[in-house]
């Protein structure tokens, strides 16, 4: 009930879209997205240094071969039996690429241990590629660490805050490649998604933007979708007008 409310209500400010835009007029960009225009996940496999004692202990062959190979590239070298510090963790860490993002803006990271540490609190990570889908590197991670909680025990008794084996990076990693968004379709137009599928709200939608575009911009295709035909070779100038 209160769904169909919702969008009755916004459907009837569609109505009203030919008018000048108001305080309280629903855009129709606020209902939804444009196909082709999404953010991406990256990924990727760090390591943390600087712990005081709380990073993967030295049964952790992964982190004793992944600090062997960082210490490698660096120019040292050294075998895995020889990485003993508790000062070291395995991590993964995982960011989100928009859609809008350009080569050497910032985005935040989130990193979680994936060995026995038991804390990453005091952490810095090393430089990390992280990959999309594809398996090229899209951003570059590295630095402070900021982690809200803490693992400690004394005298026998462990206290612990929320997860200190998680953290983040707060624009902690540059954007290296881009993603672009491939807006128009095949057939040269534009299909805006909406969020709740709705035929009444789409057919409302498609009037709206005729009646400000002018007709035969724009038409349903099903209940989920509307088209948006590209007559303007500036997409993004169409984008803002809708």
């Amino acid at each position: 009930m209160k769904r169909s409310l919702l969008i009755s209500v916004v459907s009837a400010t569609l109505a009203l879209i030919a008018t000048p835009v108001c305080a309280d007029e629903v855009r129709v960009k606020d209902l939804g997205r444009f196909l082709g225009s999404r953010d991406n996940a990256l990924v990727g496999y760090g390591i943390v240094t600087g712990l005081a004692g709380s990073g993967d202990s030295p049964r952790s062959q992964v982190t004793q071969q992944a600090l062997k190979n960082v210490l490698g590239r660096l120019g040292a070298n050294v075998s895995t039996g020889q990485v003993q510090s508790r000062n070291v963790a395995a991590v993964i860490v995982t960011a989100t690429l928009p859609a809008s993002a350009h080569l050497g803006d910032r985005i935040d990271v989130a990193i979680s241990s994936v060995g026995d540490a038991r804390s990453l609190a005091g952490g810095t990570l090393l430089m990390t590629p992280l990959l999309g889908p594809d398996h090229n590197t899209y951003a570059l991670a590295q630095g402070p660490l900021v982690v809200g909680g803490y693992n400690f025990e004394s005298n026998q008794n462990l206290q612990q805050k929320n997860y200190p084996t998680s953290a983040v990076l707060p624009g902690g990693a540059t954007v290296e490649r881009a993603v672009a968004s491939h807006l128009v379709g095949a057939d040269n137009t534009l299909t805006f998604i909406l969020e709740y599928p709705d035929a009444t709200t789409a057919s409302r939608i498609a009037d709206g933007i005729n009646a400000r575009l002018g007709q035969g911009y724009a038409f349903v295709r099903d209940e989920s979708a509307v088209g948006i035909h590209v007559v303007d070779a500036n997409v993004y100038r169409l984008v803002s007008a809708v």
